[in-house]
């Protein structure tokens, strides 16, 4: 199938724009990395067990057999998370004069111009509560691009530290 197509519930396919391609290609990376992250800090769990484009990404870019115990497999794919990020920003809540303000949201820049894609969400302390993409291209406004599940997004985010 066409990277740029998709289909509809109905089964009509929808042609996707270069920022929904962006935000799309984005997800499954981050997808890719966290599926292969909770491999390397699962001890038990077979390769096989994983989907092909996790067991790709371990073999081919991070030579994780190598690393028997993969711990150094993990500290690699947080670190490739966390150079991924062009910026990353936060915000505070409303708060009472005199009180310390506690951060509330987050987000990540993780590519600018046309598209661009950032990664937005709610903070728990110093922790990612919730997680969502944006995507923009050239004169249009953000837009939410939906994720089925946000487990990957918030793990993508909690590789960041939003305290002091």
């Amino acid at each position: 199938m066409d990277p740029a197509k998709t289909v509809d519930p109905d089964g009509s396919p929808v042609v996707l724009s270069h920022a929904e391609q962006n935000a799309k290609s984005h997800l499954e990376t981050i997808k890719t990395w966290h599926e292969a992250f909770l491999f390397c800090q699962n001890e038990g769990q077979y390769i096989s067990d994983l989907s092909s484009a996790a067991q790709t990404f371990l073999k081919e870019e991070m030579d994780w057999e190598a690393d028997p115990d993969h711990d150094n497999t993990a500290a690699a794919i947080r670190e490739m998370v966390q150079e991924d990020a062009l910026d990353v920003q936060v915000r505070e809540g409303w708060h009472e004069i005199g009180e310390d303000p506690e951060r509330t949201e987050f987000r990540i820049l993780i590519t600018t111009g046309g598209p661009a894609l950032r990664l937005i969400g709610a903070l728990e302390g110093f922790e990612p509560d919730s997680a969502g993409l944006e995507y923009q291209d050239w004169g249009t406004p953000w837009t939410y691009y939906y994720a089925e599940n946000d487990d990957a997004l918030i793990w993508y985010a909690s590789q960041f530290y939003f305290g002091d």
